[in-house]
């Protein structure tokens, strides 16, 4: 630390201080907080413990200084208020910016013993305001006596501290080299209760001050160098841990620990992991919420929901959205903490384990191959080709339409098509059958032949030999030779005689008995025989004469083209 300039003894006076102090423990090794004996037992030195914090403390003699570098490193820092009455005119800035880059801060006051103790305590206050947890207690400098006796130097000591600890809440700190308070203060048991501050170059067991048994900060150097300040700057180590100067800056303090699902921290301060769906832990990675989900310690992947899936890792969480890619978070095969996003396309629920399979994509436009994960691979179907779901999926030649479920024919195959692909087929000849219909109204059928033959039960009347070829004059027998019972069905006339206004065999209508044909709408329907054949009288073998006459092919012909579908 330095004051302002002083006269030329003084400053003498404080350079055989310092090298007095170098006449320490020299760094000697000595057990935790152990307290090491000279011959001398007023010579009492005492070393760190096993924690320790750097810190570092600056006056306007280290210019304007850049607090985000200088705080790397550090724990804490000490900035000059005043000399005596006479304010530093970088105290603002710098207490301002040690609390902004999160440094415990202090406050120190170089001590006038001439001026008096109150007044200087009181310019300490009205500088820093009201000081709060994390503000260390103010330190008063002891370095000059300015001609004041020891029992004046105790009682302006005493003064200053009783002041700041009433009005701060504070229990200040004292800085003094062991030989300045020996010879020049001689304070007692009075000033074992405030906190040393000792300065002390070199030594790693400093000397201490008559009053004390151990220090709680050790000023180590004074030409120091951090980033972020220009020349040389003091340098300190705590004696602690960061609980401890915490505790020493106000701060509450309390063994970490959970209380049911509460975690409480070093600061008692309280957060209720249950309120976040998790428990408290404290094991061998620490006190720490960990998620309702996940295991205590290690990676592991879990379902939420049905769409939501998350990752864990020591208990902490991240969330991600399978729903959001069309997915389901899905653990169907494997343990609890393996989840995965499993396409929808590939499994139909969250709880379908996922195998290896091919089918078709919504459309039907391509191929979807989904391996063992239920990660899908969607394969392009070229133009004319569509998926087809007969056997294994595959790219096949176009036939359903692009939407809805249908029955199409392709050959005298039935295909079901559903969402623009195929689906199954039926081979309607395996069962004698054929497919007719249109797109939607396909179905197999089975078909009637209508020659002689097969006609009617007794009547034996071909209805293709009934048509206008047969029956009608165009198609070379006149009304005389054409049988009512023959010619009916060709004429259309709905099962009434024959060719319009000429009917042959007057009475001679055809047998009731016979099969009657009505024809609607391309569907031939025959009524049951009442009678027997015989009262077809000459009608029927009439009728068969007539086909007889008609080349093969042509009954052939005629017989496919009069083919009627019965269902």
């Amino acid at each position: 630390m330095r004051a302002r300039p002083v006269p030329l003894s003084s400053t003498w006076f404080s350079v055989l201080c310092a090298m007095a102090a170098l006449a320490g423990c020299g760094g000697e090794d000595v057990p935790d907080r152990e307290l090491a004996f000279t011959t001398d037992e007023s010579d009492l030195t005492a070393c760190p413990g096993s924690s320790t914090l750097h810190g570092l403390d600056v006056s306007e003699w280290q210019g304007s200084i850049n607090w985000t570098k200088a705080a790397a490193g550090h724990s804490y820092a000490i900035a000059r208020v005043s000399d005596g009455t006479y304010v530093d005119p970088d105290f603002a800035f710098n207490w301002r910016e040690m609390k902004r880059v999160g440094l415990v801060r202090g406050v120190y006051q170089f001590f006038r013993p001439q001026h008096d103790a109150v007044t200087q305590a009181k310019l300490v206050l009205s500088h820093t305001g009201a000081l709060g947890a994390g503000d260390l207690p103010p330190v008063l400098d002891i370095e000059v006596t300015d001609g004041a006796s020891p029992a004046q130097m105790r009682a302006g000591i005493l003064a200053w501290a009783e002041y700041i600890e009433a009005h701060s809440g504070k229990r200040p700190i004292l800085y003094v080299g062991s030989y300045f308070w020996n010879d020049n203060v001689k304070g007692g048991a009075e000033f074992t209760k405030y906190p040393l501050w000792l300065p002390a170059y070199g030594p790693t067991c400093p000397l201490l001050p008559s009053a004390w048994s151990h220090w709680a900060m050790h000023q180590y150097t004074s030409t120091g160098s951090v980033s972020g300040i220009t020349g040389h700057v003091d340098l300190d180590l705590f004696d602690g841990t960061v609980a401890d100067l915490k505790k020493l800056a106000g701060e509450p303090v309390c063994t970490p620990h959970c209380d049911g699902s509460v975690m409480v921290d070093a600061q008692c301060g309280r957060g209720d992991c249950g309120a976040y769906g998790a428990r408290c832990v404290d094991d061998s990675l620490g006190l720490r919420c960990v998620f309702a989900a996940c295991p205590n310690k290690g990676p592991a992947d879990v379902c939420l929901s049905s769409s939501e899936i998350a990752h864990c890792d020591n208990g902490a969480i991240t969330k991600g959205d399978c729903g959001a890619y069309g997915a389901f978070c899905s653990t169907a095969g494997r343990s609890a903490q393996a989840a995965h996003c499993v396409s929808s396309l590939c499994v139909s629920s969250a709880t379908e384990v996922p195998k290896a399979h091919d089918t078709c994509t919504t459309g039907g436009a391509d191929v979807l191959e989904c391996d063992a994960n239920g990660a899908p691979k969607e394969v392009a179907c070229t133009s004319g080709e569509q998926c087809s779901e007969i056997g294994d999926a595959h790219c096949g030649a176009k036939v359903c339409p692009a939407s809805g479920e249908v029955d199409v024919c392709e050959g005298d195959a039935l295909v079901h098509c559903k969402a623009g692909s195929a689906r199954t087929s039926s081979d309607c000849a395996a069962s004698g059958r054929v497919c007719t219909g249109s797109a939607g109204h396909a179905a197999c059928t089975i078909v009637v032949g209508a020659d002689a033959g097969t006609g009617g039960a007794d009547g034996g009347h071909d209805a293709g030999a009934g048509d206008a070829g047969a029956g009608g004059a165009g198609g070379g027998h006149d009304a005389g030779t054409a049988d009512a019972g023959v010619a009916d069905a060709g004429a259309g006339d709905g099962g009434h005689t024959g060719d319009a206004g000429s009917p042959t065999d007057a009475g001679q209508h055809v047998d009731a008995g016979a099969a009657a044909a009505d024809v609607d709408g391309g569907e031939i329907t025959f009524d049951p025989p009442s009678a027997s054949c015989a009262q077809a009288g000459g009608a029927s073998w009439m009728a068969l004469a007539a086909l007889a006459f008609v080349p093969l092919s042509t009954r052939r012909r005629r017989s496919r083209r009069a083919k009627v579908a019965v269902v």
